[in-house]
This record gives structure tokens, sequence and C-alpha cells, in this order.
């Protein structure tokens, strides 16, 4: 329970007329909208919101108060504090928007208007307020999705949208009636918000939602057209024609906004209609949907900042929400103990992009052989060389600050003397950095020269201009006070301001010697006091101007050119700690094949997670699938005999190994499986009338439809829903 703020909502009786006036004309919102009004000192709620949040955030409705007169409504009051951690708990973990209006008129007037807002997978306005003092280690985006039948098949269109990274993704593919293919686009690309256009949906619209809510999305209808009446005719007898506009899902305008935020080389004009994504129509529909909610045409900080990319859902493994839950390969909210999903128990990476970057791996285990063994070869590497892998992760990595999040703050220009510093100290220890990687001496020398080397030595080059820039403009010295300032030599404005404050300085320890030789100690102490009052408004004075000289110069430090190599910092460059734990975990061959092969081999496997519980002795256990041999197996025993967990296990090390790492066996010896598709676990739906048999039978034929000779499939207890005989009638027709 949040303790009750001290303030109270000050408001005359006309105020209170005024304003409930105001808020009982402001237009419908969804229930998962929470308005908050800004009152300089404190916040206040209304309405539903108040009961909201004094049930959620008080856990009491004596915090509630009343105002308007006979028009009353519900009044609650938070702190900053209140605000803070319940705007972290809205947007992080609840999946709510949240508004927060401003009074542009006097204390007198009601002159509301929405200062900043934000939502699950728009997170730019909050940043500050929610990592202000943490590294961002979460991202997400917008996605805008949009379903055409052409011909009786059915064409998924995505657009997605990342405010933070600055990113648009574009994916345009066919689709079965049950939306295999997008809901394992869904758990790869991992987004927090969907935009879906209103009115009918091609395919099963129910199906659609279901995913949706099934993957953990925070969804908005957005106007698919709009219908406005004309008049024309004559004076004496106007008619009404409806003219039928274009809603927010059309193309119609994408050219021209991409020429505005499309990032393109010096001296080059940017021209997106000859870009490849042009021509995916659908998505294109939706990216321009989610550009339009997210309002990005409004600044003109984000004009020339983002970059374009097309997803293909082949690179990577399929894994739908039912198999990322039972073989708990991500966190779920509140989650206090992190060995309980595959995600945290990897995740000891010392920085916020390591720490991005392994989640979007946990989310698209490879296709692709060589960069799966690329990245095996990496963490073998680090394995072999134990001193190098200390002292990467004990010392190195612990230095390089989150450059994404700093180039957000240059880009809007709120970046201070502080942050220019930061960089400048995390450039200033990549030398060393590449020292300790130019030390080994293994088997893939040329492989880490590659991939970390070399990206390094291109950064240190590009920043080259930038660490001279700051040498010469930043006073090193008073840095290590504490203090960032500019030289005051390298302005005279400076140099003047300096003088005029060692004077004034020099003054005051003159005079306070002068009275110190009179006074006795505590005579002395008083007096000081005094003495320094009388020159503290000389000194305030020149204080206030020297920020004002040396915000002049953090502009020359954050250019656009300074912005634009901080966002081409690579993860990879930025961490290799991913690598570098998991060489700390498991310390197991291994071997990986062709998709096709159809070999599964593995002695001695665990759970990963489990075995890392407390008081839990894992008993390990093998399993051998080979193709044309032994592709079925069907496992037995009482109940609480692990069943369950023997066929997670098996799931949880083929992602593992296909996300290039170590697999918890003895040894290793498997194939790439095209998708991971499970049914663990069903139960009934009664609010929409699904029984427990619905569900598996749902879930069953989604399988069925999706799975090919290259999948991995887990069921758990198939038929359990209905009677003994028929459960296992159906288990055998499905099996076959």
């Amino acid at each position: 329970m949040a303790l009750q703020p001290k303030q109270g909502l000050q408001l005359d009786n006309a105020q209170e007329i005024g304003f409930v006036n105001f808020f009982s004309n402001l237009p419908e919102k969804n229930g998962t909208t929470l308005r908050v009004f800004d009152r300089t000192d404190y916040y206040t709620v209304h309405g539903e919101d108040a009961l909201f949040v004094a049930k959620e955030v008080f856990k009491t409705n004596g915090v509630i108060k009343f105002i308007g007169g006979s028009k009353k409504i519900e009044s609650v009051v938070m702190s900053k504090m209140n605000f803070e951690a319940l705007a972290r708990d809205l947007l992080l973990v609840r999946q709510y928007r949240v508004e927060v209006y401003t009074n542009k008129g006097g204390a007198k007037s009601n002159d509301w208007v929405i200062a900043f807002k934000g939502s699950p997978g728009n997170l730019c306005q909050f940043e500050e307020l929610l990592f202000g003092n943490t590294e961002m280690s979460v991202t997400g985006g917008v996605l805008g999705l949009k379903i055409a039948n052409e011909n009786g098949q059915v064409y998924v269109g995505i657009g997605l949208v990342d405010p933070i990274l600055r990113t648009f993704t574009v994916s345009e593919f066919p689709d079965n009636n049950q939306f295999c293919n997008l809901e394992a686009l869904l758990v790869q690309l991992g987004p927090k918000e969907c935009l879906i256009p209103s009115g009918d949906i091609p395919g099963d619209a129910v199906k659609l939602k279901q995913i949706l809510a099934r993957s953990g999305l925070l969804v908005t209808e957005r106007k698919k057209h709009c219908v406005l009446k004309a008049a024309y005719g004559s004076p004496q007898g106007r008619l009404l024609k409806p003219i039928l506009y274009l809603g927010e899902f059309n193309n119609k305008d994408i050219v021209q906004d991409l020429n505005r935020l499309l990032k393109v080389k010096k001296g080059e004009k940017s021209n997106s209609a000859t870009l490849d994504e042009i021509d995916k129509t659908i998505a294109m529909c939706s990216l321009s949907a989610v550009i339009r909610y997210l309002e990005l045409l409004t600044e003109e900080d984000n004009f020339g900042q983002f970059k374009i990319s097309t997803f293909d859902l082949s690179l990577y493994m399929k894994l739908d929400a039912a198999a990322v839950k039972a073989l708990n390969l991500l966190p779920v909210a509140n989650e206090t103990n992190k060995n309980q999903s595959l995600l945290g128990l990897l995740n000891r990476c010392r920085t916020a992009p390591g720490q991005r970057l392994l989640s979007q791996w946990v989310k698209q285990p490879l296709m692709d052989l060589k960069k799966i063994e690329e990245r095996l070869n990496v963490v073998e590497a680090l394995i072999s060389d134990s001193d190098l892998r200390q002292t990467l992760y004990e010392d190195q990595l612990r230095k390089v600050p989150d450059f994404q999040r700093l180039a957000k703050k240059f880009q809007r220009k709120k970046a201070s003397l502080q942050d220019c510093y930061r960089v400048y100290q995390a450039l200033d220890k990549l030398p060393l950095l590449l020292e300790t990687l130019g030390k080994y001496d293994g088997d893939h020398k040329g492989l880490i020269q590659e991939l970390f080397t070399n990206s390094i030595k291109d950064l240190l080059a590009d920043f080259s201009k930038f660490q001279e820039m700051v040498e010469t403009t930043l006073d090193l010295e008073q840095v290590q006070n504490h203090e960032y300032v500019i030289r005051a030599d390298f302005d005279d404005s400076l140099a003047d301001l300096r003088k005029q404050m060692n004077e004034v300085e020099e003054n005051i320890r003159n005079e306070l010697n002068k009275e110190a030789a009179a006074l006795k100690h505590i005579a002395k102490t008083i007096n000081s006091f005094c003495l320094f009052a009388t020159h503290f408004h000389e000194l305030t004075a020149l204080s206030d101007e020297i920020p004002a000289v040396n915000n002049l110069h953090v502009t020359a430090l954050t250019t656009n050119d300074t912005l634009t190599l901080l966002y081409r910092v690579k993860p990879g460059v930025c961490d290799q700690s991913f690598g570098i734990h998991v060489a700390e975990l498991a310390h197991f061959p291994k071997n990986v094949v062709e998709v096709g092969t159809g070999r599964l081999i593995l002695q001695e496997a665990r759970h990963p997670c489990l075995e890392m519980q407390d008081d839990v002795f894992y008993i390990p256990n093998d399993v051998t699938f080979e193709k044309d041999k032994q592709m079925f197996h069907i496992i037995t025993g009482p109940n609480m005999g692990g069943k369950s967990t023997y066929i997670r296990s098996v799931g949880v090390c083929v992602v593992m190994a296909q996300l290039g790492c170590y697999v918890p066996c003895q040894t290793a010896d498997m194939t790439v499986v095209d998708c991971i598709l499970a049914r663990v676990g069903a139960g009934d739906i009664q609010m929409k009338g699904v029984s427990t048999f619905m569900a598996e039978m749902l879930e069953t034929a989604s399988i069925l439809r999706t799975a090919t000779s290259d999948s991995l499939i887990i069921i758990d207890e198939l038929g359990r829903g209905t009677s003994t005989y028929d459960g296992f009638g159906l288990a055998w027709a499905i099996s076959e």
C-alpha cells in the first residue's frame, strides 16, 4: 500500500465546477487508459480513474474525495512518487496507456491539454521517468496489422515501429485461417501494442483476436475509412452526397512520409519510392497507420532518424505462444526468481544493449546452420580462455553505457556535458578492450577479430573527432571533482566569468581570514556564515551565467554526426556477455547439423531452469530421434514422475542450440528444426464458451496445419478433456 500524499486538491467552488465541466466533456476513453492531471507539485485523477487508483495504489477508498457541487465526481491526489511508481506498473507490466494533462492557462483556468502520453509500445515520452536511474533493458514497439484476401488466400501485412531504437520493420506473407505464421511473427518480433482496422477482418476474426490476446498485446482499433457528407445541387434543393475518404490504413502518402523520416547518407536525397519495401502494399498500409498513431511527423526531431528493413519469417525457428509458455522461454510479470525462465537464466549481461539483444535472440532461434556454428564458436573461444572471459565480464563490460539511450538524449537536445563525458569515457576504454581481445590466440582468432575487433576499430576511427572535441572543450580537471563545465580558456565570455568568480572567492577567503584572526572559534563560525552570505549573491549571479554559456557548447558536441555514430554502435560490440555467461553455464560438447537430417540424440539431458531451483535433484535422461526409425515417442509413468518435465527439456535443449548456446547434456547431436509446436496444459475459456476439450482440439488442429516433417511437436496428455476411450481414440488418430 502506498503512502498517502500530504497535499490536498485546493480549488474554490468556481474552479471545481469549471474543472468538472471540462472533465465531463472529455471524449470517451478505453478502460485501459488512465488520465492524470499534473498540478505542478502533485497529480490528480478523477472519475473511474480515481476509483482505480484508490484500489490499486492506496488499497483504500478513504483517499477518495468528491468535487463539483451537484455534479460530483471522485477525485484522488497522488504525490510525484506515487505517480512514477504507478506509471511504471501500468506501462511495463499491466499494458495500459497513460495520458498526462497540464494546464496551459493560469491557476484559475481550465485550459487543460495533453502534455505527453505513453503506451506499452511507445515509451519515448516516459523514458526519463521509467529509466532515469536504470539502464533501459526493455523494448518493443507498436505493430500495425492489416489482413487482405486475394482469390481465397489470406495475406498478412505488418508494419512495426520501435520509437526508441528508431526502426521500421515490415513484412508481408500468406497465412492460413488459423494465422499460424502471424502468431510465430508476434513471438519473434515481440511488439507490445497492436493496431488493427475497425470493421470486418478477412478470415476468422475471432481467432485473430484470440492470438493477439494470447500474445499479451494491447490492441487498439483504428479507423478503416470514414464517410463524410458533401452538399451539392442548387441552392434551393441541396442534397448530401456521401464521399468515402481513406482512413489510417492506407499507403497514399507513405512515400512522402518515409522521405521525411528515413535516414540517408550525406549529400544524398531521400527517394523512398525506389525501396523494395514499397512494393509490399499491405505492409505499407500497416506502417502508415502506426506512423499516424505515434504522430511521428509532428516532431521535426524525428526527421531523418529512422531505418527501414524487411523481416523474413524463414530465417528463424517458428514458435507459437503455447510453445513459449510451455518451455518457459520468457519471464512472466512479477516473477521473483529469474531462473524460472530461460531468458532469466541466461541474462547476466553487463549492459542494457546486451540484455535487449539476448531477449531478441531467445525469441528468434536461428535456422542458418553457419550462423549457429558462428555463435557456438564464440562461446567455445570464451570457454577455452578463462582469463579473457573473466577480464571482459568483470572489468571491461562494466564501463560500457547504453549508447542507444544516450543517442535519444542527444537527439532530443537534452544531453548534458556529463552525457558527453560518459560517451568519451566509454570510448577511452575501448583501446583496452581491443588489447584484451587481441591477446586471444585460439582456434577462433579470425572470428573474434571479424565480429568484434574490426568493429571496435572502425568505431574508434569514426569517433576520433568527437574525442578531440571533448578534450579541447571540456575541463577534464574539474571532472575529477564531479563538475562538468567547458574549459575557461575555450571561450572569452567563460574566461571573464571564471576570472570574476575567482576574485569573489579570493575576497571571501581574505575577509574570512581577517575575521578569524580577531574572533574566537564560535564567533568565527557565526561570522564566516554571515560573511559568505554577503558575497553569495555575487557568486550566484556568476554561477547562473556559466550553464547558459556551457549549453551553447553542448550543442556543438551533440551534432547530427555524433547522433548518427551513437545509433551505429552495435549491441554485439557493446556486449559480448551473452557468450561469456553461456560459457559459464555449460561446458558440454555440441554438434548441430542441417535441417532435414532428422536426428536428435541427447545423452543425459537436463532442464536448465528446473535444475537451478533450490532443493531439486534432477535425474538426467536420454533422448533419441532418428529419421525413418524412431520419430515418435509416447511417455508413460505415474503422476509426479517427471513426464512433462522430460518432454519440455527436449524442447528447451533444441531452442538453446539454435540460438547459439551450449545445451545442458553430456553429448548433443541434433538437426535444425523449423518450428516447435506445443500443446501443454489446456484449460477452458468460459466467457467465450470454449470447453477444455474444445481448447485441446483447436490447439491440436493448429499443430496439424502448421507442422512439417522438420518440426518438433510436444503434446502433454492429449484427449484428457473427454472420456478415457474417446481421448485414446483421438490421440491415436492424431498420432497417425
